[in-house]
């Protein structure tokens, strides 16, 4: 096998043809065909035989099909791991492609954690409903933040893959960030309480939450379908989420809204900490 190597590439679009879309993760291909993230080429003998993006706590690798079954993933992996952006890090994350299977994931010390289906709707504009929705203000951050750490712990403890779920702590430089990316968020409001939450970001609606007590009531759908309006309206060819397998609830409301499954990710870590020790006591 020719020796494995990274190149930086400040603007990955180039390689995005290479990559089969079908199966390539979504979120992924967004963040390259944006350049929004730090990328890498992974070259072998001269020639560029995937693509991978590395993120603190993150990171995700891609071969071009016809270059694979001849080691360069686990070659790669290595590498991508021990970037000094990476050299902080006690855990990493990374997603794979269920029909690959996890044999390249568990050999690289990954262990998975949980799935999720990726969703596409690309279907026409809903008709317009009156629905009391409106946009984010920093002043609904508390509340909006509470509903949408409640719905998804709850969520995470119903597939049973997060037993060790909490909900997540409020924090001031995520409220910043909310409110810097007010114009992605709307929020649903009855007699004067929030009630519903969604985030979209580019072609992907990112979060739908509603409080659980109002869950059933067509507050989630009502938020869906003003959310696939506004991102199609933006000039987006359509829709993708992604929707944790087993959260039965929130798959019945996309199926019956049109959204189809594309493909299912398997979502695993590695703690490097552990891999450290290990290292030091050998």
């Amino acid at each position: 096998m020719s020796r494995i190597t990274l190149q930086e590439l400040p603007c990955p679009s180039a390689l995005l043809p290479r990559l089969d879309h079908r199966e390539a993760d979504a979120e992924f291909l967004r963040c390259a065909a944006a350049a929004d993230g730090t990328f890498y080429a992974v070259r072998a003998g001269g020639e560029a035989v995937g693509l991978a993006q590395a993120e603190p706590g993150w990171l995700y690798l891609y071969i071009f099909p016809e270059h694979r079954r001849r080691g360069y993933a686990s070659g790669a992996v290595p590498l991508l791991e021990r970037l000094p952006r990476m050299a902080e890090e006690a855990e990493l994350s990374t997603c794979w492609n269920s029909a690959a299977g996890t044999a390249l994931a568990a050999s690289c010390g990954y262990r998975k954690k949980f799935s999720s289906d990726c969703m596409v709707y690309s279907g026409s504009p809903f008709p317009s409903e009156d629905l009391p929705i409106r946009g984010y203000r920093d002043a609904d951050y508390p509340a909006a933040h509470a509903l949408t750490a409640l719905a998804f712990h709850r969520m995470r403890l119903s597939t049973g893959s997060f037993p060790d779920s909490v909900p997540e702590a409020e924090s001031g430089e995520m409220r910043r960030h909310w409110a810097d990316t007010a114009g992605e968020r709307l929020v649903y409001e009855l007699d004067g309480k929030l009630v519903g939450y969604a985030h979209m970001e580019g072609a992907e609606l990112d979060c739908v939450a509603v409080e659980p007590e109002r869950q059933g009531a067509g507050i989630g759908r009502g938020l869906v379908r003003h959310a696939v309006n506004g991102i199609l309206s933006a000039g987006h060819d359509g829709v993708f989420l992604y929707c944790v397998a087993g959260n039965r609830r929130a798959r019945r409301l996309y199926d019956g809204l049109g959204f189809r499954t594309v493909y299912r990710n398997d979502y695993g870590v590695k703690s490097l900490k552990q891999e450290e020790s290990h290292a030091a006591h050998s």
